[in-house]
């Protein structure tokens, strides 16, 4: 069902192109942007392809895995002895690139990449080097379009891959009840799911979560500030530690229900880092615009869910404690958003 519906998302060329790119590396690099189940399910996917055309894969992540979910799939399916952190790439490797299409990015350090494979679902399609693919599909998952991939070229995913491929799914569209959940993503999970562990995804998308965390949710949802009537901030009083980060989109989710706020932003210090989650209801809103005006660049956004990753603006200054220069950050956002009118 799913190859005979999708054989025609990747033209023959397209498939030639990403074979012939895959056999002439010695091992295929595979670089995860987003420490989340769609990132790491859509690396194991392509590890698994790339096998199949007999080559051997090196998955690196940047970022880490502090979300309780996340260190649920470290553990289940044995991630330590499968990737690395991205400082152990070598930096002359060309790399595929997956969840992501960005070749310059926070999380990457002072990297900059020229990847010869990019599979993700965010952003629009662009031109590239003839000798590349890249497929930019706006779709609900990364994983999808790998698994897509992985049918076209007749490969048979085991069952922990096809469990992480379908997490990536069913994470990233909210069990396909998403907004931007498309026909691909609802068949690509039926597909895998043939093969995957139900128990298991089911237990993981059910996590449990730590007093700390509860804590810190609690924390974000009551030190919050409504701008403009209908723009709700919200940051913890305090900085977070760098595993501690994704506790911003739990509180984003909850907020995002607030009846009259149209755009969520919760964001704190993060490690060196100040990190942002951004949610709204409506599909309409040009929530990547919207990110870019208050953030710039190091920010991103598929429909309703989004966010940034920024440098600590500048650093603190010498004798300046952290939270003096965050709250600097805070009245520079709360300008911009003074300026931001939300299109009806």
């Amino acid at each position: 069902m799913f190859q005979s519906a999708f054989l025609s998302l990747f033209k023959d060329e397209e498939i030639l192109l990403f074979s012939m790119l895959v056999r002439q590396q010695p091992r295929l690099v595979i670089l995860v942007a987003q420490v989340d189940p769609d990132g790491i399910g859509s690396a194991l996917g392509l590890a698994a392809i790339a096998c199949h055309l007999g080559v051997e894969a090196s998955i690196f992540y940047a970022g880490s895995f502090g979300h309780p979910q996340m260190i649920m799939l470290w553990e289940a399916f044995g991630l330590a002895g499968r990737i690395c952190p991205v400082e152990a790439i070598d930096p002359g490797f060309p790399v595929a690139l997956v969840d992501s299409s960005k070749t310059s990015d926070a999380r990457f350090g002072e990297r900059s990449l020229d990847p010869a494979i990019v599979i993700d679902h965010h952003g629009d399609a662009r031109e590239v080097r003839m000798d590349r693919f890249h497929c930019v599909v706006p779709v609900g998952a990364a994983s999808s379009l790998v698994a897509c991939l992985g049918a076209r070229l007749g490969v048979t995913f085991g069952r922990d891959v096809s469990t992480l491929l379908a997490m990536g799914i069913h994470t990233d569209t909210d069990g396909l009840t998403y907004v931007g959940t498309r026909p691909i993503d609802r068949y690509a999970y039926a597909w895998l799911m043939d093969t995957g562990d139900q128990e298991l995804v089911h237990r993981i998308s059910r996590f449990p979560m730590s007093e700390r965390a509860c804590t810190i949710v609690q924390r974000l949802l009551t030190h919050r500030s409504m701008y403009r009537g209908n723009i709700l901030l919200s940051h913890p009083p305090s900085a977070l530690e760098p595993t501690e980060g994704e506790y911003l989109a739990f509180a984003a989710d909850i907020l995002v229900r607030h009846e009259d706020a149209r755009l969520v932003l919760a964001l704190g210090v993060v490690g060196d880092h100040v990190r942002v989650s951004a949610r709204t209801r409506e599909p309409a809103l040009p929530l990547p615009r919207i990110l870019v005006h208050l953030f710039g660049p190091n920010s991103g956004a598929k429909e309703c869910s989004g966010g940034a990753l920024l440098d600590f603006p500048d650093g603190p200054r010498v004798g300046q404690r952290r939270e003096d220069k965050f709250n600097e950050f805070l009245a520079c956002l709360e300008g911009r958003l003074a300026d931001l009118d939300l299109p009806s």
